[in-house]
């Protein structure tokens, strides 16, 4: 009898840890092992087991998959790494297979099982379309979701939060008061769910409301980011 590709996931989203657990142990395949919200939670269950896969988000809140990645070799770990993303990010299939991790993917129940079934059959998962695809997709859903969530003002002010201007310098481009660029910059935050500008050039970038240019001139500006 096979024995079954034992798997640890780690994931800061404690519904999605739960649905992929639930659907993985369906299979006659894989044997989930551990469904962790904390990197070094995971790392410290490397004494008990070294799983087979090791599944890692990569928009962890303390560290991110790539940095628990490294952690993990360092700790002798010899399995395979899958990393997953909420948002597609056009630098990490290249980072990915620069640093030896086996596969990058959508963060998406299905998507992550057909990356398990390939890798697990000795195949790492880098395919260019499928990334293009993905971009694709999801470029109509941001859209969407901008267009109805902001107009084409708040926009223009996310865009230019996201290169590091303040208010006072946002204020006379747009032809507003620096008062009125504030109260603006408070209703995108609220409209959005976010707390601070930092965050809100975050969100922009993972939506592609910046350019790789603007976001060099913002991190030259010492913006804080959080991805």
């Amino acid at each position: 009898m096979n024995m079954k590709v034992t798997i640890s996931r780690c994931n800061n989203n404690l519904e999605q840890l739960l649905h992929l657990k639930s659907h993985l142990e369906n299979s006659p395949k894989y044997n989930v092992k551990y469904s962790l919200c904390c990197g070094i939670e995971l790392l410290k269950t490397l004494s008990d087991t070294h799983p087979d896969v090791v599944i890692l988000n990569y928009q962890l809140p303390i560290l991110k998959g790539i940095e628990i990645f490294h952690l993990l070799k360092t700790n002798n770990y010899v399995g395979k790494v899958i990393l997953v993303s909420n948002h597609y990010l056009e630098h990490l299939p290249a980072k990915c297979k620069s640093f030896g991790i086996n596969a990058y993917c959508n963060n998406d129940l299905f998507e992550i099982k057909n990356t398990l079934d390939m890798i697990t059959k000795g195949y790492d998962f880098f395919d260019e379309e499928y990334y293009i695809n993905w971009q694709k997709k999801q470029t109509v859903a941001i859209k969407t979701q901008i267009s109805f969530e902001l107009n084409n003002k708040e926009i223009r002010v996310v865009k230019l939060v996201s290169c590091g201007l303040t208010s006072s310098e946002i204020a006379p481009l747009l032809g507003n008061s620096i008062a009125t660029i504030d109260i603006m910059k408070s209703k995108i935050l609220q409209k959005i769910g976010l707390k601070n500008s930092a965050q809100l050039s975050s969100w922009a970038a993972l939506h592609g409301l910046v350019t790789n240019t603007e976001l060099e001139y913002s991190i030259s500006k010492k913006t804080n980011y959080l991805f």
